[in-house]
């Protein structure tokens, strides 16, 4: 025991911070975004441009997409207007910048899981939002905002399944309480059905 004594005093052991910021080199980071939103012990919300500062995208990687409707109107709820934006989806396929392993359309939201092409989630999610945006307006006879700024997305790691997450995806309007079978609800579609 006076061993470990006498090896702590000519060793001593690192301090907390310098721990945190040698394992985990964010921490500083992540600790001064924390402090700039937080003001007076009142927390600011963190809004979408400031999500999109740090994002990366990589080619060929799967990503999980969801993007929402300006102030959560049930534009999809129209049939038509769900097809439309179903139609905006796959046309990113087509010009070669995403392939769609699957989707489903909430009347007020979109999941979307994508492999990247040779494209980037701004440039993908750009298209796909301004084009649906338009068909979506001249169908409705409308014009303004389909969409809310920004998107959310979640880049799968390699141990997570991607069957796995799209069955739970897909699984949404079950959960919403939409319909009581996932085959009655026609907005969704995945490259393993058949």
């Amino acid at each position: 025991m006076s061993e470990a004594v006498h090896y702590s005093r000519i060793n001593p052991l690192p301090q907390k911070e310098y721990l945190l910021e040698r394992i985990y080199p964010r921490t500083i980071y992540l600790r001064t975004i924390i402090e700039k939103y937080t003001k007076n012990n009142k927390m600011h919300k963190f809004h979408s441009k400031n999500l999109r500062r740090h994002r990366c995208s990589l080619p060929y990687y799967c990503y999980l997409l969801t993007t929402i409707t300006y102030k959560r109107r049930s534009i999809f709820s129209d049939f038509h207007a769900a097809r439309l934006c179903i139609q905006g989806l796959r046309l990113q396929q087509e010009r070669g910048i995403a392939k769609t392993m699957a989707f489903v359309i909430m009347p007020d939201h979109v999941h979307w899981l994508v492999q990247l092409q040779q494209s980037d989630l701004a440039i993908v999610m750009h298209a796909m939002k301004g084009g649906v945006a338009r068909k979506v307006n001249r169908y409705l006879g409308t014009s303004g905002r389909v969409w809310q700024a920004g998107y959310h997305d979640h880049a799968l790691r390699r141990e997570e399944d991607v069957r796995q997450v799209a069955r739970y995806m897909v699984a949404n309007p079950l959960r919403a309480g939409l319909v009581s079978d996932i085959c009655n609800y026609p907005h969704w579609d995945a490259v393993w059905m058949e």
